[in-house]
């Protein structure tokens, strides 16, 4: 990379960015120990399968909807209305699948009592955790990737504090996930958005993604 391509790179935020994706990956790797230190073998096993489940799970609930908005709503000949209406279509997707989720579980677990009750809560997390992905993807197909990587990089120092609040004062730290998804895209709501962007918001229409949106996600 030379000179005029790194100057380029840094001007869009692009250490920015890698500066969130390092921080997120060591912050993933402190929870994991924090973890392994403070819950018993069994517990901390548990947890492990609890958090790889909803990592298999945020992309199948809300069909890959941030990769897909990433990638229609970034192009050039799409408009900001365009951008806003497309963010809103998704996130209906996603609370669509969420209903569809929590569905399929309750009726699993009226068949299997052996069914662990606490995977509701990490289908709850997954939800709130996709919602959140979508709505921070919305500054960077806008070009605003400075704001997009200190919100990313919040969304995963939320966890990581929350975390360590319910392990220092013994508390279920499985409900730490959700609750920090739900801290996190709380604020973005009521601190972030800006009033011109909430009234783009209320002016685009929320309708579900259309065929072409979908077909591309599969």
């Amino acid at each position: 990379m030379n000179i005029t391509n790194f100057n380029a790179f840094k001007k869009r935020g692009g250490l920015w960015f890698v500066g969130s994706s390092i921080l997120a990956k060591f912050s993933g790797l402190l929870i994991t120990v924090l973890l392994a230190k403070n819950l018993d073998v069994e517990t901390f096993g548990q947890m492990t399968q609890y958090i790889a489940f909803s990592a298999i799970l945020i992309p199948l609930l809300s069909l890959s909807a941030q990769d897909t908005y990433l990638y229609f709503a970034s192009k050039n000949d799409c408009s900001l209305g365009k951008k806003a209406s497309l963010l809103k279509s998704f996130s209906i997707q996603i609370l669509l699948g969420t209903v569809l989720a929590f569905f399929i579980a309750v009726t699993i677990s009226y068949f299997y009592t052996d069914f662990s009750n606490k995977l509701f809560v990490f289908i709850l997390y997954s939800a709130l955790f996709a919602l959140s992905n979508l709505c921070i993807a919305y500054f960077r197909v806008v070009g605003v990737n400075r704001m997009y990587s200190i919100l990313f990089t919040l969304q995963n120092l939320t966890l990581l504090i929350i975390v360590c609040l319910f392990l220092l004062f013994k508390f279920d730290v499985i409900y730490a996930w959700p609750l920090s998804s739900l801290f996190f895209i709380s604020y973005i709501f009521m601190r972030v958005f800006s009033p011109r962007l909430k009234n783009k918001f209320q002016d685009s229409k929320a309708v579900l993604p259309n065929k072409s949106y979908v077909v591309t996600q599969l």
